[in-house]
């Protein structure tokens, strides 16, 4: 095993808390996909947080990159971040804390995210489960209107894959 320059955080079954906090608001600790929390939002019947179901990852990544999906982005739902430093020191930090551009996040260096509290609009979360299950794939063949939309963003914005020679 190779020495570390500093602490070393494991994450291996850590981090992976999600909890409802009223008045639509969503705790989520960095280690939680970023599909369930959209899927844990809409049981809460809270919508906006849909997009979060098309990013392959979890909400830590999310948060460091500003990742998106089907329109949406995550920093505009961010109300506040855990993060902590090289010593261990945890803090707690308003979005303003922050800037955030296209999949980009700039804000204190040498912290780490380790939760988040999202904010999402009180609403018909049945609707918002039914656009969930409507996966952005090319092949939308049979499913809604909106899903054969979103195939064709997808595939539209897609980048050309080139061969290795």
């Amino acid at each position: 095993m190779a020495a570390s320059a500093g602490p070393v955080i494991c994450t291996r079954q850590a981090l992976a808390g999600l909890e409802a906090r009223g008045r639509g608001r969503v705790r989520a600790e960095a280690g939680v996909a970023c599909a369930k929390v959209a899927r844990f939002a809409a049981r809460h019947d809270l919508v906006g947080g849909e997009f979060l179901a098309g990013i392959p990852g979890t909400v830590g990544g999310a948060l460091a990159m500003n990742a998106g999906a089907w329109g949406g982005e995550t920093w505009p739902h961010v109300e506040a971040v855990e993060t902590i430093d090289r010593g261990g020191v945890r803090r707690e930090r308003v979005a303003d804390d922050f800037r955030f551009g296209y999949r980009s996040v700039e804000g204190p260096a040498g912290e780490w995210f380790l939760a988040a509290r999202f904010v999402f609009d009180p609403g018909d979360g049945t609707a918002a489960r039914e656009r969930i299950r409507e996966p952005c794939w090319p092949s939308a063949r049979g499913r809604s209107r909106w899903a054969r939309r979103a195939a064709a963003r997808c595939s539209a914005t897609r980048p050309a894959i080139t061969p290795r020679a």
